[in-house]
């Protein structure tokens, strides 16, 4: 193998594994939890048993690939195993199920940008509006982003593409300035907002070129580089923000993995 093909494999760990870590469903389930320690030891279960499950859809695709080599659309695997092989009852319970994972992600998947963006945009930028204005404003947001997801799946048509394009975004623009800002203690506002935006825009400029070089993990580079270099450069004048919670509560530095914490550079606790 050469370094080239090591690098592609690199950034498909990389960006299925580090940059789900960003995303909303897993923010979700973590402020949904009773208490912090459920929700860390929630996190270390659903690590191990993801390990798991999330082999059944491998294997059904490679089932589909042996018993259904003549397939027209690899998109049909799923079905079209269960109506080859599956009893009409059988089936019936399994298309319902589909529809019914699908339907749950899809209503997570338009209530938290929603959600984000009635919270925490536009209660920060007009604190004076009311909670009925900020639930009209969420409901807004999520006609606004099922027409945006409509509008992507229509260009996408293909249902892997489309999640590896997702995790690629949060892996570029998130995952550095979100880690940075847990355990950097000199990280500040200015330095997060450049890495995010040099991230974006290297990748979305990586992806226009066609490199042939993996160009999730250039973008995630430059946007290292830019975080690192603007932290040094700024943060004398642009003191850091400490971390605190949506209600201004600052957040103890300590145990923040729960039993696998670690100390955070440069804190005092």
């Amino acid at each position: 193998s050469t370094l080239k093909e090591w690098l592609w494999f690199v950034q498909a760990v990389m960006v299925i594994g580090v940059g789900n870590i960003a995303s909303q469903d897993l923010m979700q389930r973590a402020f949904g939890a009773r208490t912090e320690s459920v929700a860390q030891w929630s996190m270390y279960l659903a690590a191990v048993v993801y390990m798991t499950i999330a082999m059944l859809p491998v294997l059904f695709g490679i089932a589909g690939k042996v018993l259904l080599p003549d397939i027209a659309d690899p998109e049909l695997v799923l079905p079209s195993l269960g109506m080859a092989y599956l009893h009409p009852f059988a089936m019936a319970l399994f298309t319902g199920a589909m529809f019914s994972a699908l339907m749950s992600s899809a209503d997570g998947g338009l209530l938290a940008p929603a959600s984000i963006f009635s919270e925490n945009i536009l209660r920060v930028a007009r604190p004076d509006l009311t909670d009925r204005q900020l639930l009209w404003a969420t409901r807004g947001a999520i006609v606004v982003v099922g027409m945006a997801g409509l509008m992507t799946a229509l260009f996408f048509q293909n249902v892997y593409e489309l999640m590896v394009k997702s995790f690629s975004i949060l892996f570029v623009g998130l995952i550095i300035p979100m880690t940075a800002a847990i355990y950097w203690q000199r990280c500040n506002g200015p330095a997060a907002v450049a890495s995010l935006v040099t991230g974006m825009v290297g990748w979305l400029t990586f992806e226009w070129l066609g490199t042939t070089y993996p160009p999730d993990l250039m973008a995630a580079a430059i946007g290292l580089v830019t975080l690192v270099v603007v932290t040094l450069t700024t943060s004398n004048r642009v003191a850091p923000l400490p971390l605190a919670d949506i209600d201004g509560q600052q957040i103890a530095y300590r145990d923040r993995l729960g039993t696998l914490a670690f100390p955070r550079l440069g804190a005092s606790e």
